[in-house]
């Protein structure tokens, strides 16, 4: 590879590799500071499992979160950190989309965002439900696995992002350790609770204020949220040797 190869390939590694972790977390944050009993279960699964800072880290203890998971899952539907269309180009002979001849050579594709907010796939597309991706006598294992092929934020087959499983370990780390040992809120004073909020009346989509609003630029761009943080009692000491 040339300098100006190595370059192009570094640059798209650091964006893929932590604007869309950012995002993530961003709209975890977001939506458990909003939805408090979401952030009631998660907080109860994660300070039930461990004991000190020290236990959480990749392995068999923080893979059985459950609900931890199926926030994230929930978060990367809502907002996704690739939110537009993933292009492909039609191959020789052409193909019929929906009644629609589409010839060879055409780039066609959907965005993610839309797909992930199909009601057919996602009843109340735009409310914060991680239930939905946890098996239940009313949520069958069926129901999720059709709600899979709809659910693409790292798109999906060959061509699908190699760092997936690495974005649900660093998720899954950074959220159990954030929340074993914080309590955190929606700021209270001023406007600072509203950033990336919808705002009522807004037109084009931005008018949902449970939404965490997001710009596309390939990968989704952010400003906020903020978000007001406490450290538990007792926990002074879980820092030292970090």
């Amino acid at each position: 590879m040339t300098v100006s190869e190595l370059f192009t390939e570094n640059g798209f590694l650091l964006a893929a590799g932590s604007d869309t972790a950012s995002t993530t977390l961003s709209a975890l944050l977001f939506y458990l500071s909003r939805y408090p009993k979401c952030y009631e279960k998660v907080t109860t699964e994660i300070r039930s499992t461990f004991s000190s800072l020290s236990e959480i880290h990749s392995g068999p203890k923080i893979t059985p979160l459950k609900y931890l998971r199926a926030c994230i899952e929930e978060a990367l539907r809502m907002s996704p950190p690739l939110g537009s269309a993933l292009w492909r180009e039609v191959r020789p002979g052409g193909i019929t989309i929906d009644g629609e001849f589409i010839p060879a050579g055409y780039d066609i594709g959907c965005a993610v965002y839309a797909v992930e907010h199909n009601e057919q796939y996602f009843p109340h597309s735009f409310e914060f439900q991680p239930e939905r991706w946890i098996v239940s006598e009313q949520n069958p294992q069926e129901k999720i696995e059709e709600m899979k092929m709809a659910f693409a934020p790292f798109s999906l087959g060959p061509r699908g992002c190699l760092g997936k499983m690495m974005v649900y370990i660093e998720m899954g780390i950074m959220m159990s350790r954030m929340i074993f040992c914080f309590d955190f809120r929606r700021p209270r004073d001023g406007g600072l609770g509203e950033v990336e909020e919808g705002v009522v009346g807004d037109m084009g989509g931005r008018e949902r204020v449970n939404e965490f609003q997001l710009m596309d630029h390939l990968a989704s761009t952010h400003v906020g949220p903020y978000a007001g943080f406490r450290l538990r009692d007792g926990l002074e000491g879980e820092f030292e040797g970090f």
